[in-house]
């Protein structure tokens, strides 16, 4: 093997490394937009939108948290 061809599988292993990486943030990002992001079914000006947490709290559902 050429030495320029061992070289490109390090570099492509941290290329995908990184790669992952960044998805697994932005992927971070989107569940807390919709954990966070709850709209209520008819908005009024100035109302904040609902977090998942404080919903099922009002409605007494029961959930245990898997991290």
């Amino acid at each position: 093997m050429k030495a320029s061809s061992l070289l490109l599988i390090p570099a492509l292993t941290v290329l995908f490394a990184v790669q992952s990486c960044a998805q697994d943030i932005t992927i971070k990002e989107k569940i807390g937009q919709v954990e966070n992001g709850l709209l209520p079914p008819v908005q009024t000006e100035g109302q904040a939108a609902y977090n998942i947490n404080d919903r099922m709290a009002f409605y007494h559902v029961k959930h245990s948290r898997c991290t």
